[in-house]
Order: structure tokens, then sequence, then C-alpha cells
């Protein structure tokens, strides 16, 4: 009787020891997922596009530092918006590439592609310029970084196609992604031509 005793005694000790390591297991997983999916939320934090740009009256052409009148260009039909930031050297390298994907547009009159960087000077942003990217299109420099904080856009470099009245219709760049590069086309002819092949307006 007394051996039964210590054995049933022994028995409920291994039961409930086996639950409590069962269950502070289960407790470290629970926090391991946890910690998982709150580090991977930094690493990777949502990103948000505006619905609209708003660009100022005038900005500056960063190779002769004269004030531009841009109502001429954020009237266009079509924008593409390329935001960048000279602390960025390879998006100041890759702007050759933009002069490729531009030239695959016959219709360019109606296309505009907007450069607006941001730099330490405008000096900084010519030297830039002319080392590192000699490309035929004008930049602009955005000193006060209008555009940035107007649309509340904190990650630059970015880009963005721009319909007439300057809504984002895409974002991402075309020269870094190829599956983009095929969804700018897209758009842009969608954008230009209406399904019959006559002009959209």
């Amino acid at each position: 009787m007394l051996k039964d005793k210590y054995r049933n005694v022994a028995q409920n000790f291994l039961f409930f020891l086996l639950i409590g390591l069962l269950g502070g297991n289960l407790w470290l997983l629970k926090g391991k997922q946890s910690n998982d999916s709150k580090s991977k939320s930094a690493r990777s934090p949502a990103k948000w596009t505006p619905s609209y740009i708003q660009f100022p009256e005038h900005l500056t052409d960063a190779m002769t530092g004269d004030s531009i009148n841009l109502d001429p260009i954020i009237n266009n039909r079509i924008k593409v918006l390329i935001l960048l930031n000279t602390g960025c050297y390879r998006c100041i390298e890759d702007l050759p590439k933009w002069e490729e994907f531009i030239g695959e547009f016959p219709n360019q009159d109606q296309i505009q592609f907007v450069f607006i960087a941001q730099a330490p000077t405008r000096k900084y942003l010519e030297y830039m310029i002319t080392r590192r990217a000699q490309i035929h299109q004008p930049v602009f420099y955005d000193s006060l970084n209008f555009v940035g904080r107007t649309n509340h856009i904190h990650e630059i470099p970015t880009t963005m196609l721009l319909d007439q009245k300057n809504k984002v219709v895409l974002a991402g760049s075309p020269i870094l992604h190829p599956e983009l590069k095929t969804m700018y086309h897209d758009n842009i002819e969608n954008l230009l031509y209406r399904k019959d092949g006559t002009e959209a307006w």
C-alpha cells in the first residue's frame, strides 16, 4: 500500500513537471515568433505613396543655377518623377540608364521626365552630375526638399509615374526592376491611347 502511494505521488509529480515544461516551451516559442515578427517589421517598414504630387512653382536648374518655372512641365500629359539624393552615389551613377529608358518612347513630347535632386549645395549637385552621370536631361535642385516634405515622401530615391493631374499611377524604378519597366510601358500606353488606338485626348 505504501509503495502504491509513493508510486502515485511520483507519477503526479512527473505529470505536472511535463505539463510545466511543455507550457514553458510554448511560451518561449510564442515569444520568439513575436520578436521575429517585430524584427521583420522593423527591417521592412510599410511604404507609403501619396495619391497626388504637389510641385513648387519654381525649382533651380542644377547645371546653370537659373530659376525654372515648372508649370509647362507639371502640366504635361504624363510625367515620370525621379527623386534623387546625392548621398546615394549609385543613384547618380545610374542616371545614364535613364537616357536609354527615355529613348524607348517615340512620343517624348507627351512624356516629361522630371529629375529632382537633394544635395548639400547646388554646386555639389552640379559636380556629381558632371563627374558621375553625364546625363543630358535637365536636373532640378530642390534646396528645401519641397517635394519630399510637402508630399510626405520619406524614402528618397524614389520614382513615380504621374498622369496629367499629377495623380500617382505607378511607383518604383523601371531601370532597376525589369517587371516595373514593362508596367511603365503598359501604363504609359494606356494613358496615351484608347483601346481602339486613338489618342486618349
